[in-house]
């Protein structure tokens, strides 16, 4: 086996680079396949016919600076299930993310309490500013 890969040294590096690719998907598809992703455009219509809405994990700072006029501002600490069920619990839910929780473990834990459409905005509030959407801002 050695003297094969000897021998043809350029053939077993592109073997085990595509071996290695190969796993990396496999692997990321594996961790991330509940993911799902939502542009703004496409948040809109969910928002105006009230069948979704957005929860925003960012700092509370952060949210009040700027946010989306229908979300509603969770702190990751401390996240009152029991109140988010039964206010929002047949809705889609859309999610702004603060990269304090993971979105793995985020959506384990709406997965867990019950809800099941669960997507996050695509880019964040950055998208969703971007592409022209109304944002609440704090009065200076």
């Amino acid at each position: 086996m050695y003297q094969f890969f000897h021998s043809h040294i350029l053939l077993s590096i592109s073997f085990i680079s595509i071996l290695l690719i190969a796993s990396y998907y496999e692997l990321y598809y594996i961790f991330y396949k509940d993911i799902i992703y939502i542009n703004s455009e496409d948040v809109v219509p969910l928002l105006n016919t009230f069948s979704a809405i957005v929860f925003d994990f960012r700092d509370k700072d952060v949210y009040f600076a700027q946010h989306i006029a229908t979300s509603v501002n969770i702190d990751s600490n401390k996240i009152d299930f029991n109140y988010l069920k039964k206010k929002y619990y047949n809705k889609k839910i859309i999610i702004i993310n603060n990269q304090k929780l993971s979105k793995r473990k985020l959506i384990k834990l709406l997965l867990n309490e019950g809800f099941s459409d669960i997507y996050f905005l695509k880019n964040g509030i950055l998208d969703w500013s971007k592409n022209g959407f109304l944002l609440v801002t704090k009065k200076s």
